[in-house]
C-alpha cells in the first residue's frame, strides 16, 4: 500500500484568527501568503490543519516500504517458540493463520556442529497457548533433524508472510522450490529460474532465496551454483549451515537407501 500524497486546506474556525497560508493543490507550486497576515500560533495551526487523502480508498500514512509490511504483520497476534537444534537456536514466529518467520540465530560455533552430534530438536521456550499451525511447524522441524526421511509425508503448516502471498516473482519461485525439490535433492539457481519461466532471472532467484522468510520449511539451502558449489546462505553469514544441511540430507538419504 503506497502512502497517499496529501493536500491541505485552511480552517476558518478560529474566532477573529488571521488568514493562514494556503498551498496550491498543484504539486510543486509555492504557497502564497495574505498581505499583512500575522503568523498563526502553533496551537492554531494544529487545531486548524486538516489532512485529506488524495485517494479516499487508502488511509493517509507516514510509513513506506518495509514499514508498511511490518504494520500489516503487526495486525496479527504473533507468538514465538524457541527451539534448540543442531544448528543452534531456532525461533519460529506465527499467528493463528500460519507461520510468519523462522530464524536461525547461529549461536552454536561451526566447530561444535558435527555429524556425530545428537540430531535432536527440542522446545526451549513456548507460549502457554500455540496455534495448530505453529505446533505443526514445530513437529515438522523436530522430524527434520531426527527422522528427516519422514518429512515428505508430514503436513506443512500454513504460511502467513506477505512474501509468500500472491503471484509475485519471489512467492512463485519459493513455492516452486517447495513443490519440486525434495529431501536430498538440489537445484541450480539457473535451473530454478528456468522453472519460473525466466531463464535470465538467475540473480532474481538468488534475491528470492535471501528473502525466504521460512528457511528449512522452504529449502533454499538446496539451491546451489551451476558449478556444483553450495553457494551463499543467509547472505554469506550461514554458509557453514548450508553445508551442514546438505551433508545431513545426503548422509541420512544414504542411510535409508
Amino acid at each position: 500500500m503506497r502512502c497517499s500524497r496529501a493536500r491541505f486546506e485552511t480552517c476558518s474556525s478560529i474566532p477573529n484568527g488571521p488568514a493562514m497560508m494556503r498551498p496550491s493543490s498543484a504539486r510543486g507550486s509555492e504557497a502564497t501568503s495574505v498581505q499583512g497576515a500575522v503568523p498563526p500560533t502553533r496551537e492554531q495551526r494544529m487545531s486548524c490543519l486538516k489532512v485529506f487523502s488524495v485517494d479516499a480508498q487508502q488511509p493517509f500514512c507516514h510509513e513506506q516500504g518495509s514499514g508498511m509490511k511490518k504494520q500489516r504483520e503487526s495486525q496479527c497476534t504473533q507468538k514465538t517458540i524457541s527451539l534448540l537444534s543442531p544448528l543452534g537456536t531456532i525461533q519460529v514466529s506465527g499467528c493463528e493463520n500460519g507461520v510468519h518467520t523462522i530464524q536461525i540465530l547461529m549461536d552454536v560455533a561451526p566447530a561444535e556442529r558435527s555429524s556425530g552430534a545428537p540430531l535432536s530438536c527440542v522446545v526451549n521456550d513456548s507460549p502457554a497457548e500455540t496455534s495448530p499451525e505453529m505446533q505443526r511447524c514445530v513437529e515438522w522441524l523436530q522430524a527434520y533433524f531426527s527422522e528427516p526421511q519422514t518429512t515428505g509425508s508430514l503436513p506443512l503448516p500454513a504460511f502467513h508472510h506477505p512474501a509468500l502471498q500472491g503471484d509475485a516473482f519471489t512467492s512463485r519461485v519459493l513455492h516452486l522450490l517447495l513443490k519440486n525439490v525434495k529431501f536430498g535433492e538440489t537445484v541450480s539457481y539457473k535451473r530454478l529460474a528456468e522453472m519460473a519461466g525466466n531463464p535470465r532471472a538467475v540473480r532474481a532467484v538468488g534475491g528470492a532465496m535471501r528473502k525466504n522468510p521460512v528457511p528449512l520449511l522452504i529449502p533454499c539451502h538446496r539451491v546451489i551454483s551451476s558449478s556444483g558449489q553450495s553457494g551463499p546462505y543467509m547472505s554469506g553469514k550461514g554458509d557453514h549451515l548450508k553445508q551442514w544441511l546438505l551433508t545431513h540430507e545426503t548422509q541420512r538419504g544414504k542411510a535409508e537407501a
